[in-house]
């Protein structure tokens, strides 16, 4: 799973959770002028150049061979025979392997043809010229047909805040995206992409000569996918957006469609959480769809310690880690979690979730005080977690969990540990006699084990995790 955000207007953003769509755009309106720009290889030039030489070669000799069917014949008839034994196995070996290349015997059958026949010359260059107006045309085709919408892998920037929602006025919407998807990371560079286009005229010939039809969009995807890196390349300034785009053409996708101003939407689905500006107002309307559908609001505010802005009430979830480049760990831990709530696996990403306070909090396997500081930052997180969220559970302490993950991955203890409802709950049984703080609750509560949401626990954790991911990154740029 993949978390990303989209920062738009609150206009845009009630129109995006009514038709559950987000809006498709060419590059040619893009705010970044050298978006999706890119430089020929010159060495790629030649070749290109060479292809498109041999195709006209081939092309003159199935004219050629076709004039030569009929009564008046300008070649002898063992010549014709030969030549068209040529284009045969040329064009068997061609339905085995689609990509056309010029051969040694093509260019030594035009030099011969050229010798007594100096006039079809002509044919070749018109041949070569249609064909360069044909390349052309296809690769314009393709760029005008592309349709991006672009994502973010942060919702904690201050300038796309201001620049995309409308001076911090708008919205970010959050979105769990598969891996499946065509979602592909921006690259940053302080230089163009150079694009090599022989291969993908290679092939285009080919069909050409098979007559199979060539369709621009098939260029998204393989063997073309590589060639089109510049359509993921930004100029290295924009990095801070960490952006995240999915490429499309307005056929290739049965999820496009029109809006009734032409617009085409890609239905993406509902976001999974919605982030209100730090100085939004009048946002009645997405409160009333995010009620409808369940989908939690945030509200951000600026932070009274640095220039960052967070969501309300984590203030004090700045728990001051460095995570020493620990960081994709985390993403990974998070992003397995996640993908387990999301299939109703409650107890495994409660597991997961355990894992999260052993490096967040610097711990290693040798530390001489890993209980210390793991519980310290359960402890803390707790604590801080209670004042955001008032009904987070309020019985749990760093002792208690650090027992659990010990019983659990060190002991392999796992009774007790079972979901007790469709919500989330799951029930926590301790060895009392080993926690001197599960003890006291089964003392107070005459109960002998406690029950945890952990939906509730996972978000929170995640939110903490996140946040501090995203700071350390920050500090690491």
């Amino acid at each position: 799973m993949m978390r990303l955000y989209k920062y738009v207007k609150l206009k845009a953003a009630v129109s995006i959770l009514e038709t559950q769509s987000v809006r498709l755009s060419n590059p040619s309106s893009f705010n970044d002028p050298f978006d999706c720009s890119y430089v020929f290889s010159e060495e790629d030039k030649k070749e290109v150049d060479k292809l498109l030489d041999g195709f006209a070669y081939f092309l003159l000799y199935k004219e050629i061979v076709k004039q030569s069917q009929g009564d008046s014949q300008r070649f002898p008839k063992t010549y014709i025979d030969k030549l068209k034994a040529f284009l045969d196995k040329y064009i068997d070996h061609l339905k085995q392997i689609p990509y056309f290349s010029t051969t040694h015997q093509m260019e030594c059958e035009a030099i011969c043809l050229l010798k007594f026949n100096p006039n079809l010359i002509r044919l070749i260059e018109e041949n070569k010229r249609k064909l360069y107006t044909y390349i052309k045309d296809f690769f314009q085709k393709f760029q005008d047909n592309l349709l991006i919408t672009c994502f973010s892998k942060r919702n904690d920037s201050t300038l796309m805040w201001s620049h995309y929602a409308d001076s911090h006025k708008g919205v970010c919407l959050e979105y769990e995206i598969s891996d499946d998807k065509v979602f592909l990371e921006v690259n940053y560079s302080t230089t163009k992409p150079i694009i090599f286009l022989s291969e993908v005229i290679s092939h285009i010939l080919a069909l050409i000569i098979l007559e199979k039809k060539i369709d621009p969009d098939t260029l998204l995807t393989s063997p073309f996918s590589k060639m089109i890196n510049y359509l993921f390349t930004k100029e290295k300034d924009w990095g801070y957006e960490e952006e995240v785009r999915f490429i499309c053409s307005d056929k290739a996708n049965n999820k496009i469609h029109k809006d009734n101003e032409g617009y085409f939407l890609y239905e993406i689905g509902l976001p999974t959480k919605i982030y209100l500006g730090c100085n939004s107002v009048s946002t009645e309307s997405i409160y009333e769809i995010a009620n409808k559908f369940q989908i939690p609001v945030i509200k951000t505010i600026k932070s009274d310690k640095n220039y960052r802005i967070i969501p309300e009430g984590t203030e004090d979830f700045d728990l001051g880690v460095n995570l020493f480049h620990h960081e994709s760990k985390v993403e990974e831990i998070l992003s397995q979690m996640k993908d387990c709530l999301n299939k109703g696996l409650y107890f495994p990403a409660f597991l997961c979730s355990l894992l999260i306070p052993e490096i967040c909090s610097n711990v290693t396997e040798t530390n001489s005080d890993k209980k210390t500081k793991y519980v310290n930052w359960v402890d803390d997180f707790l604590n801080k977690a209670g004042k955001a969220k008032r009904n987070f559970y309020s019985d749990l302490t760093g002792e208690m969990i650090w027992k659990l993950r010990e019983q659990i991955y060190l002991n392999g203890i796992m009774d007790g540990y079972l979901n007790t409802t469709t919500q989330g709950d799951i029930k926590i049984k301790l060895i009392a006699s080993e926690c001197a703080d599960f003890n006291y609750f089964c003392a107070r509560k005459e109960k002998d084990y406690l029950v945890l949401n952990v939906l509730s626990f996972c978000d929170q954790i995640d939110m903490v995790a996140s946040s501090l991911v995203s700071k350390n990154k920050q500090n690491l740029s």
